[in-house]
């Protein structure tokens, strides 16, 4: 394959990796909201020790680092694609 259809089908694969990848959100937003709830951490309360506070701050992280991870895994492939 030359190099032009090689970076055409990187590109494909990587939107259908990034497609995929967005998809998945949809199953991980409902174990945040149990993680972070009521019945959960209660990150609501005021008076949770330091150490849950962290949590919740992972926990509020985890979809925006997922989408990052998932961006540079579709942008790494594409840049490794034309170097």
């Amino acid at each position: 394959m030359n190099r032009k259809g090689g970076i055409f089908l990187t590109v494909i694969i990587a939107i259908i990796i990034f497609m995929i990848g967005m998809l998945m959100i949809n199953f991980i937003d409902p174990q945040i909201d149990v993680f972070l709830g009521t019945n959960g951490l209660n990150c609501d309360d005021t008076t949770i020790s330091d150490g849950s506070k962290f949590g919740c701050l992972i926990g509020e992280l985890t979809i925006p680092l997922f989408i990052l991870t998932i961006i540079s895994i579709t942008g790494g492939a594409i840049i490794g694609r034309l170097l």
